[in-house]
């Protein structure tokens, strides 16, 4: 849970951070990013960003199974094949 808000911190404050620096570009007498507001927003991004990193290396790798897939409740039915002698269990 804490690890998809802090991703989803991460593009909000980095979205917010893009549109002031393109507002910034356009009417630099504006000034939206030589105020504290944006200074504020960038120290935001920089902490997100590292716990985001901190708490991504802390995850155990997840080991991908590799073959055919169990259905959902559980065990894979098992096949049987009559024939004229017997049922073989495959």
């Amino acid at each position: 849970m804490i690890r998809k808000l802090i991703s989803h911190m991460d593009i909000i404050f980095a979205g917010m951070l893009l549109v002031l620096l393109i507002i910034d570009s356009v009417n630099s007498a504006m000034q939206f990013i030589d105020n504290g507001h944006t200074k504020r927003l960038i120290g935001l991004l920089c902490l997100c960003s590292i716990a985001s990193g901190v708490m991504l290396r802390a995850k155990p790798p997840v080991k991908r199974r590799t073959g055919s897939r169990a259905p959902a409740g559980g065990k894979a039915p098992v096949k049987t094949v009559k024939t004229n002698k017997q049922n073989v269990r495959r």
